[in-house]
């Protein structure tokens, strides 16, 4: 039995890429604002919430880590079937780091 295995476009993988990594700093992130009282509330301080400056960083390091993976063309070896894997991975570690420290620490 034989799999098409379908490759896709550099500026898709990039992105994907960026999710994967993004997802994994946005639950460290969570995770030591709550460790470190200090960070929370510097990021308190440079907008309105600490949640919105989260939201903000995400946004800049997603954005950011895509482009410059994609000027790289370092994902030519990725197919989709790879990054899906890795899509679902990432978010499967990231719900379960942050279910495992909200609700067992």
């Amino acid at each position: 039995m034989s799999k098409d295995i379908q490759q896709i476009d550099g500026i898709s993988t990039a992105f994907g890429v960026s999710a994967v990594i993004t997802l994994i700093l946005n639950t460290l992130l969570a995770i030591a604002k709550d460790l470190y009282p200090p960070l929370q509330k510097m990021m308190a301080s440079l907008s309105t919430h600490h949640w919105i400056t989260h939201a903000i960083f995400d946004i800049v390091i997603f954005f950011a880590l895509g482009y410059f993976i994609y000027l790289t063309k370092s994902t030519k070896t990725i197919n989709s079937d790879q990054l899906v894997r890795w899509l679902y991975s990432s978010i499967f570690v990231s719900v379960s780091g942050l279910v495992g420290w909200f609700f067992f620490v």
